[in-house]
């Protein structure tokens, strides 16, 4: 975990570490893939932290494949162009909107449990 975000601080290291963050998040799409195939998907992944629990489910292997393939982006080659002002914004704009969009479905597949507890129990909805 953390020697894996020590190896992004030295640029000889990136690709390392962006192999390395793929693999971890292969392993973990895996294991959770292995419990909810086989129906436990009452286990807490503990994403959210203890406030909020967070049952296994496939949205959380997709999500996990989505990060893998996101770090292999550091196995590409940088480019040779300097970067300016203007990449410095795109980078920080699109950092922050990724950020928000992840905090977004967190909170979502966390409430998930309890939506569908609350559609269930509200008076004319059918059982399923």
């Amino acid at each position: 975990g953390l020697s894996v975000a020590a190896l992004l601080l030295s640029a000889s290291h990136v690709a390392v570490a962006g192999a390395s963050i793929a693999a971890l998040m292969l392993l973990y799409a895996g294991a959770i893939e292995w419990n909810v195939s086989r129906g436990r998907t009452d286990i807490d992944c503990g994403c959210m932290g203890p406030a909020t629990r967070v049952p296994l489910g496939r949205s959380l292997v997709v999500r996990n494949l989505l990060l893998a393939a996101t770090a292999l982006l550091l196995l590409v080659p940088e480019s040779p162009r300097a970067l300016t002002l203007l990449d410095l914004a795109a980078v920080t704009a699109s950092t922050m909107a990724m950020t928000a969009c992840w905090l977004a479905a967190e909170r979502m597949l966390a409430l998930a449990p309890r939506a569908a507890a609350m559609r269930s129990t509200r008076p004319g909805s059918r059982a399923s």
